[in-house]
């Protein structure tokens, strides 16, 4: 594949992933749907999506930066990007959140401006974001900081083989630090910390060369069975796997073999049209399908009093992404979108120098999806 072209295997991803999200947190938190031990497959592993979101995010930040690397002010560029691409909606979020009062009758303002600044991640005790499941923008976010440093010097499948490797390596260590109460990460949930996400971000950077590697070789049948088989073999060791260390390393390679399976050989389910359209839409679907699940209860509750147990969670699950999606489709019209084409203004305006110059189509089209 070109270059410049899309990669409709990620989009797909996406899609998987928030949609998993949301049946996490449907089995999580709408206990309505489901008994004190039911759903404990999905409890258990469907909160492994975020981190798949994370490798998804690093693999496209290196497949759609280079377009443009090589022009002046490309840092700006590229920062200006991600925050408009972020900002816009969750800014909305924080906004809804206070209004609403989801954290209490009384907001500090301290945690409010921490919030702004997508500082929250840093400070330990403030690290869950104003806005529900908002955590991950903080961690997003100190990446995309460092994400230049990363881009000038990961340039070769050695270097991200050796950045992969490391960054595995200290979350793992991290997750130790954690389970034993150390003194200097005290304080900060463990997985919600950039330093256990990491190696998310190091494997979606790896998968990306190696993607390089793999593209345009002839031998996709036999590499789509091994990836499937790999896939299996590490799933079937997460189940299984009680030492925290392990079960990072085993998550980590989860999320690497997924992305570089749906960036090289993306099957239909996750390159279809339907996957596509769930996947462009995923931030807003991310964000919002926390407000609908604490709204829905009453919703959920006549499910629990009208339909047999075996339906309950399948049909509130149904509902919910029903009603998400619907909302997303709203919020990425006239949020998200806007929000990106004014980052492409700024871009446009620095880079070209007129704010009606056109940029490059694959610009245009990439903007829209990384």
């Amino acid at each position: 594949m070109a270059a410049t072209g899309k990669l409709p295997g990620l989009n797909g991803l996406r899609a998987v992933a928030c949609l998993s999200i949301l049946m996490f947190h449907v089995a999580l938190l709408a206990r309505e749907t489901n008994g004190e031990n039911q759903l404990l497959f999905i409890k258990a592993h469907f909160g492994l999506a975020v981190p798949l979101f994370f490798g998804v995010s690093a693999f496209s930040l290196m497949y759609s930066t280079r377009i443009y690397s090589d022009r002046p002010n490309w840092i700006k560029t590229f920062l200006t990007k991600r925050f408009f691409r972020i900002a816009p909606l969750f800014y909305i979020m924080l906004a809804l959140s206070i209004l609403l009062k989801f954290n209490g009758p009384m907001t500090d303002r301290y945690e409010i401006f921490l919030n702004i600044l997508f500082g929250y991640n840093l400070v330990p005790g403030y690290e869950g974001s104003l806005v529900p499941a908002g955590w991950t923008l903080g961690v997003e976010m100190i990446f995309y900081v460092t994400f230049p440093i990363i881009f000038i010097l990961v340039t070769r499948l050695r270097t991200a083989i050796i950045f992969g490797l490391l960054t595995t390596l200290f979350s793992a260590a991290a997750v130790v630090a954690y389970d034993e109460e150390a003194q200097i990460l005290a304080g900060m949930p463990p997985n919600w910390s950039l330093a256990s996400n990491l190696c998310y971000f190091g494997i979606g950077v790896l998968a990306y060369f190696i993607w390089r590697a793999l593209e345009g070789t002839e031998y996709r049948l036999i590499g789509g069975i091994t990836l499937a088989c790999l896939m299996a073999v590490v799933i079937a060791g997460l189940s299984t796997q009680p030492f925290l260390p392990a079960q990072k390393i085993l998550n980590t390679l989860t999320v690497g073999l997924a992305v570089v399976g749906a960036a090289w050989l993306p099957i239909w389910p996750l390159s279809s049209r339907i996957a596509s359209f769930i996947g462009e839409r995923s931030f807003s679907i991310y964000l919002l399908h926390p407000l609908a699940i604490r709204y829905l209860h009453p919703l959920y509750r006549f499910f629990a009093d009208q339909l047999p147990s075996q339906w309950i969670y399948a049909v509130a699950v149904l509902a919910t992404m029903l009603i998400v999606i619907a909302a997303a489709t709203v919020t990425y019209a006239f949020i998200e979108r806007p929000g990106m084409a004014l980052g492409e203004i700024l871009n446009r305006r620095r880079l070209i120098g007129s704010p009606t110059a056109p940029l490059p189509r694959s610009q245009l089209e990439l903007s829209k999806t990384s």
